[in-house]
């Protein structure tokens, strides 16, 4: 998976499946060296994200997403998506 920016969106794009918005619906969870985001994403297009860093900051977003099918890959435009350092 590649992320992009691109002004106020935010594009997450597969290298060679496509995917039915069926498929994106439901929420992940990534955990890393005590640090964890989870972002889920709603049948109405909107999405909620919630990023906690180890030293206990926390930091809670949501939006709209869409999806595009371009060849042979799925994109997944967000809106007001947040990224922490």
């Amino acid at each position: 998976m590649k992320w992009l920016l691109l002004g106020t969106f935010t594009c997450l794009s597969s290298c060679s499946d496509r995917f039915s918005e069926t498929d994106l619906v439901g929420g992940n969870q990534a955990y890393y060296r005590g640090e964890s985001a989870t972002l889920t994403l709603n049948k109405d297009h909107t999405y909620t994200q919630s990023i906690r860093l180890r030293d206990g900051q926390a930091v809670d977003g949501s939006g709209a997403w869409n999806v595009v099918q371009v060849s042979s890959a799925t994109i997944v435009e967000f809106s007001d998506f947040g990224f922490c350092r």
